[in-house]
């Protein structure tokens, strides 16, 4: 389970997590097995520019602060291939007040603000751990570019640390396969809901049996959907 000094969440079992780069070995060898199910049918020069992008990738995302980066396999219900790729980060925000981080991202999303953008939504929730946000994005790939997923979906949960703290959790889901995008989004969403923050004992989230996750992570572990079942 993920943690810092003053947050804990919970990933459900089916997402494989990647080492970090202090393991350059396992690291490879994980990223490795990626790039073989993903381009099974690509030529092996072409593995490996694919596995050298991945590694610039995941360099790119902990560098940003992220505390998690995996990813996930589903057989779909008509024999099909899905996958998402689930990244956490902890990120720094001059705001100190979660209930107005949340109105500061809604607003930026709202038409006429500055991240406003077509295909994107974004939606206040409130979370046990407090409020938050749901930013949805639908990508078109650009019509030059050939041998891709023409859609690309992707769900953000925002997470404002408590009162005072200055930091967001930033639950970050994507897949290229748009039309299991109420699935993903399930899963998102029970996620979010096992997050919690302490300031005095972030070892009782890791000791509790549950993780501090309660009924919502056993949720996470078996979403309702119409993917059968993760690729065993």
């Amino acid at each position: 389970m993920p943690t810092t000094d003053a947050m804990g969440l919970r990933i459900p079992e089916f997402f494989v997590d990647l080492p970090h780069l202090d393991d350059p070995g396992l690291l490879l060898d994980k990223l490795r097995e990626v790039v073989d199910a993903v381009a099974a049918d690509a030529s092996p020069s072409d593995r490996e520019t694919l596995l050298t992008l991945y590694r610039t990738a995941y360099g790119s995302l902990l560098a940003e602060g992220a505390i998690y980066v995996g990813y996930g396999y589903f057989r779909t219900d008509d024999g099909g291939l899905s996958m998402a790729t689930l990244n956490v980060f902890v990120k720094d925000q001059e705001e100190a007040n979660p209930h107005l981080t949340i109105a500061q991202i809604l607003k930026a999303h709202a038409e006429g603000g500055p991240r406003h953008a077509p295909g994107v939504s974004a939606t206040p929730i409130e979370l046990p751990c407090g409020p938050a946000a749901f930013v949805i994005r639908m990508t078109l790939a650009p019509d030059d570019v050939e041998a891709v997923s023409p859609m690309a979906w992707q769900a953000q949960a925002v997470i404002p640390f408590p009162q005072g703290q200055r930091k967001v959790v930033v639950i970050d889901l994507s897949t290229p396969c748009p039309t299991e995008a109420p699935y993903y989004a399930g899963i998102l969403d029970a996620i979010a809901h096992t997050v919690t923050f302490t300031t005095t004992n972030p070892e009782a989230v890791q000791d509790s049996p549950d993780g501090g996750a309660g009924e919502d992570a056993a949720d996470a572990e078996d979403p309702r959907s119409r993917i059968s079942q993760a690729l065993g």
